[in-house]
Order: C-alpha cells, then sequence, then structure tokens
C-alpha cells in the first residue's frame, strides 16, 4: 500500500511531461537562434562599416535628420545585405516531413 501511494506521489503528471518535452525542444534550438543572431548582427555591422561616408556628408550639409538619413540613405544601401538574411530565416523555418 504504501509503495503504491509513493508510486503515486512520485509519477510526473502528464501536462507536465508534455510541458518538459516542449522545454527539452525549446532548449535545444534556443542555442541555435542565439547563433543565428550573433551571425545576424555581425552581417549588418559589417554592412554598416562598408557603407561610404560621402551620402552621409552630403545629408549632413543638407540639414537632414537621422531618421531620414537612415530611411533614405542606410535602408537603401543595406538592401542588398538583408536579402541573404532574409533567406537564412527561410532555411529555419523549413521543416521536412
Amino acid at each position: 500500500m504504501l509503495e503504491a501511494v509513493i508510486a503515486e506521489r512520485t509519477a510526473p503528471a502528464p501536462e507536465a511531461s508534455a510541458w518538459r518535452e516542449f522545454w527539452d525542444a525549446y532548449s535545444q534550438s534556443r542555442g541555435a537562434l542565439i547563433g543565428l543572431a550573433l551571425v545576424i548582427a555581425l552581417i549588418l555591422l559589417a554592412a554598416l562599416k562598408s557603407l561610404p561616408r560621402e551620402p552621409f556628408e552630403a545629408a549632413q550639409i543638407d540639414a537632414s535628420g537621422r531618421w531620414r538619413t537612415f530611411t533614405h540613405i542606410t535602408l537603401p544601401m543595406l538592401r542588398p545585405d538583408f536579402y541573404p538574411l532574409d533567406r537564412s530565416g527561410d532555411v529555419f523555418t523549413w521543416d521536412p516531413v
């Protein structure tokens, strides 16, 4: 009788095991997502460093604000660098059946 009570109290609840499976899968994918975020950050930082200074100097002379400079100069010049990053996101959403 006592063994049955102990076994009943120590057995995990069904929803707890489902939660545990989810958490294990999340923990395994979390490292990959952090790694992908770091790679994306490095690529974008390198792309920002490679932009020419002349358009930014011209925008400053024209009294363009920071937001206008970002939206009209920085983002269009970074557009070619966003495409491979967008495609890399597709790799992680593709689920072979």
